[in-house]
């Protein structure tokens, strides 16, 4: 049975989550994303832990009810939706003004970038943000966790510079979703070409092996016939012996 992410997260015994396994959920979930808006031109505009589906440990968007077609493009605010302790900080500041909003531009492709890389933030490090999520209140604070998270090593450094690049204060600097599957892409391309190599010299090793292999049967085979020839001397010494 599906459950979503934060209930996945309540059920682990072991956290953090394991490093390949984040690894699989941002890669599904940026591909995902990219692909609705790509596709579609839709963005979600609800990123959280209880929009992303567990089955087993494959992972899947949901929720699509506040989802907008904006074809990637900035558009004119007319409502602030999405929960707010995923928000973006361009997103609570107009959720937090006094008075209309209407008007103002909103990115709700970078948006969604910053939801999700809070939703990483919760998966890399769950005892600091499960049960006190406010944690993008703060930039420094947001800011200090990927730091610490980078330096526990536990997390591939790509993956840690992606999500800092994903929870950029500013919006206009911040990684849209097309450059972050590039990421993504480039990522698993790097991953294909070092097997690839990999392979390549597991390759030449077998075939050292092989013709290491083949030398040892020669070898082998000499060594027998010279046992068969000795055995032949030593059965005519022992016949002389016999009869003379």
């Amino acid at each position: 049975m599906d459950k979503d992410l934060a209930k996945f997260i309540k059920d682990k015994k072991s956290l953090p989550l394991d490093p390949k396994l984040v690894e699989s959920i941002m890669k599904n979930s940026i591909s995902g994303l990219y692909y609705l808006q790509r596709i579609f031109g839709f963005d979600h505009r609800d990123i959280k832990l209880e929009n992303l589906l567990m089955k087993g440990e494959v992972s899947k968007l949901c929720d699509f009810n506040v989802s907008k077609k904006t074809m990637g493009h900035t558009l004119m605010a007319s409502a602030i939706v999405g929960t707010f302790e995923f928000l973006a900080p361009e997103l609570r500041e107009l959720n937090d003004r006094i008075g209309p909003i209407i008007g103002e531009q909103i990115n709700w492709g970078k948006a969604d970038m910053f939801s999700l890389g809070i939703v990483a933030l919760c998966m890399m490090n769950p005892k600091q943000c499960i049960g006190n999520i406010l944690l993008n209140k703060s930039k420094l604070e947001a800011s200090k966790i990927i730091a610490d998270i980078s330096k526990s090593k536990v997390y591939e450094e790509w993956m840690c510079s992606l999500i800092e690049k994903m929870i950029i204060w500013d919006y206009r600097s911040r990684i849209d979703k097309a450059q972050a599957f590039e990421d993504v892409y480039q990522h698993m391309k790097e991953i294909i070409q070092q097997k690839k190599e990999r392979e390549d010299s597991l390759e030449k090793e077998i075939k050292k092996l092989e013709d290491n292999i083949k030398h040892l049967k020669e070898e082998k085979s000499n060594v027998h016939q010279e046992i068969s020839t000795l055995l032949s001397e030593l059965e005519q010494v022992y016949i002389k012996n016999l009869y003379y």
